[in-house]
């Protein structure tokens, strides 16, 4: 009896349990299409919805995430699969193809069937939640200003050697921090973009960023400067909370020349969000200043380049290369060559 109860079972489940399924395919046929019209009604709006946002970020120059462009290309599918079942679902209703008088039992079953599958999808992908469409993508690794302005470094023996040796000093693995002095005007700025364009070219650091200090520091200005550089946006307002968030995101990429102009006596790194030592972990400071006690005593610099005068020869070259041929002319060479 065991025996022919269990054989019984393995029959309905076998053969009356998927009869039955087939036959509630025909009977709930025009509920179960109702359903899925609701539902990619619904997902239309939802996939209207995303699409804004998507329209107004790319306006902003934003990236989209890859799983929102995904998603989109998905609801398309399905709305486009949807759309063809809408045409089969006419057509089961016409009737028999030969009275016309009754309906196509088949193609019922077929559109049931398939809009009760679809409708699993459409739900599935209607329920979806996005936390944000877009990001802000990386910026350029050196700001368009240092670029540009590199093309007035001109290759004078002097400064070339000490580009050169600065090079050299930034693969050394036990120096973190360099520092170049000279008088103002001697062209510390413009070797410093210099070297950030090298290290741009060679790839030597992931991301390179220069600031500008001068001698009244605005710390929330040069934090902005900073983060701007690396892509990063502030949520905090104090200046201790951006400093500590700048000084993780340093740490986080691991890899950043970090070039600091013109500073002052009494600015304080830590103040910005830089920190020396341990966290800067395989990043590297270029300070530069008129005043090497400041490098030396203040900001603890492990290397020096003293930027001098240009050399004579150097200073005639390039007098007479932006001056032109006019002092080339016998009377006012010898006035040029006083100046």
């Amino acid at each position: 009896m065991e025996i022919a109860i269990a054989f019984a079972a393995k029959v309905v489940e076998y053969t009356v349990a998927p009869i039955g399924r087939q036959l509630g395919c025909l009977i709930f046929y025009k509920r179960n299409v109702e359903n899925l019209k609701t539902q990619v009604q619904r997902l239309e709006e939802t996939k209207d919805r995303v699409q804004r946002d998507v329209d107004a970020a790319k306006r902003n120059g934003q990236e989209i995430h890859t799983d929102v462009q995904s998603w989109l290309s998905k609801v398309n599918e399905l709305i486009e699969e949807a759309g063809k079942l809408y045409e089969d679902e006419g057509r089961a209703t016409t009737g028999c193809y030969s009275t016309g008088s009754c309906p196509n039992v088949l193609s019922r079953h077929q559109v049931s069937k398939k809009s009760t599958k679809l409708l699993l999808e459409v739900t599935k992908n209607q329920l979806r939640r996005f936390s944000s469409v877009s990001y802000n993508p990386p910026p350029p690794p050196l700001p368009l200003t240092v670029t540009l302005v590199t093309k007035d470094f001109k290759a004078l023996d002097s400064r070339t050697k000490t580009l050169t040796d600065i090079m050299e000093k930034l693969k050394d693995a036990t120096i973190q921090t360099i520092g170049v002095w000279g008088f103002g005007g001697v062209g510390k700025t413009t070797l410093a973009k210099q070297v950030a364009k090298e290290v741009e070219e060679s790839k030597m650091f992931g991301r390179v960023v220069m600031v500008t200090v001068t001698v009244n520091p605005d710390v929330r200005r040069i934090q902005g400067e900073i983060a701007d550089a690396l892509g990063l946006r502030f949520d905090e307002e104090t200046e201790v909370g951006r400093s500590n968030r700048l000084w993780q995101k340093i740490n986080q990429e691991n890899s950043i020349l970090i070039i600091i102009d013109d500073i002052w006596g009494g600015f304080e790194l830590e103040r910005i969000g830089v920190l020396q030592g341990d966290g800067l972990k395989g990043s590297k400071l270029l300070l530069t200043s008129r005043n090497y006690d400041v490098l030396n005593r203040e900001m603890g610099i492990q290397v020096g380049f003293r930027l001098e005068v240009l050399q004579e020869g150097e200073a005639w070259s390039l007098f007479e290369e932006m001056a032109g041929d006019t002092v080339r002319d016998p009377i006012v060479k010898p006035i040029a060559i006083e100046v």
